[in-house]
């Protein structure tokens, strides 16, 4: 389960922050959720430290502060997953194509599978700020560093290397592939240089679940 969470952690960023909020409005409260002080201090320490590893790793600065926030399964669902009572039509059509292509069964909806998926994330970033969910991050384990050095990478590329999402799907995954590639491999150079993690296992086709593997393509091929 902590390597299914892993996978999951590391995908969500594309999932919901690019193939769902380029057709849904994505809801996103100020408050958060209250973290003991312990733990806070501990989390953002591992992510300081974690941070200038992955610099000298990847040979780029993060200049700028990082806003973390913590938040829990909840949250992440009340803010980002799609509502049944506020479906975009985009998001209907896209339902209906997969299901018409048998990508998912006709009695599942994309709006169910996207809050049990952003349910399970470990931890996001966007822009200059890093999410950490409070119900599966510890910052004491393995898996948890694996996702922190990956998130980091994503907020380094953001400062150095902005650019403007396509509106085409398929030059879109193309641009993710390099995103996630990118940020694989640092990952994976961050867990075989300090010995603190295990890289994870790369991800594959999962043909018992179509839908998520499409949505993973550049996670796949990166």
């Amino acid at each position: 389960m902590k390597d299914r969470r892993i996978q999951i952690g590391i995908i969500l960023l594309f999932i919901f922050f690019i193939a769902i909020s380029s057709i849904y409005n994505l809801r996103k409260e100020s408050q958060t959720v209250n973290v003991s002080i312990e733990y806070k201090e501990k989390t953002i320490a591992e992510i300081s430290r974690i941070r200038d590893q992955v610099v000298a790793i990847r040979g780029l600065n993060i200049t700028k502060n990082i806003d973390v926030r913590f938040v829990d399964k909840e949250w992440a669902i009340r803010n980002w997953a799609p509502r049944s009572t506020d479906v975009p039509e985009e998001l209907k059509l896209r339902e209906l194509f997969y299901k018409t292509t048998f990508l998912i069964d006709w009695n599942q909806s994309i709006v169910s599978l996207s809050q049990e998926w952003v349910g399970l994330f470990v931890a996001a970033s966007s822009g200059y700020t890093l999410y950490i969910n409070i119900d599966y991050f510890n910052p004491d384990s393995q898996y948890s560093r694996n996702v922190l050095a990956h998130e980091l990478t994503h907020i380094m590329q953001y400062e150095h290397f902005r650019v403007n999402w396509p509106s085409c799907t398929d030059a879109r995954n193309a641009l993710a592939t390099l995103v996630e590639g990118d940020a694989g491999l640092v990952q994976r150079l961050y867990c075989s240089h300090t010995k603190e993690c295990e890289p994870s296992e790369p991800w594959s086709i999962d043909y018992n679940n179509l839908y998520l593997s499409f949505s993973a393509f550049p996670y796949i091929y990166g």
